[in-house]
């Protein structure tokens, strides 16, 4: 299956989606000193309005972490999430 790519930025912070037909992730990063609210197009990813993502890996000051955790359900294309400064998160989608 062809790999397809979907990339958004702003200043101090990046995401992109990498996807296929039976998959989907999404990596957002934020070199920034301020927390950021994104709303993140993951229709791009072909992600369908009710599809979930976990978060499956996380990095932060401290370190990181591979604990993975739901975290949100998409509405109407869109994800949004919360990201604090000088973090990265990979999500993933859930299959059902």
């Amino acid at each position: 299956p062809t790999r397809r790519s979907s990339d958004l930025a702003g200043y101090g912070w990046i995401s992109y989606a990498r996807f296929d037909c039976h998959e989907c992730a999404v990596v957002v990063c934020n070199n920034g000193h301020e927390v950021l609210s994104l709303e993140l197009d993951v229709w791009k990813a072909e992600a369908a309005d009710g599809d979930k993502f976990s978060q499956i890996f996380a990095t932060d000051y401290n370190g990181y972490s591979a604990q993975e955790t739901e975290y949100r359900q998409v509405q109407n294309g869109k994800l949004w999430i919360d990201i604090m400064p000088k973090n990265s998160l990979i999500l993933k989608k859930i299959n059902d």
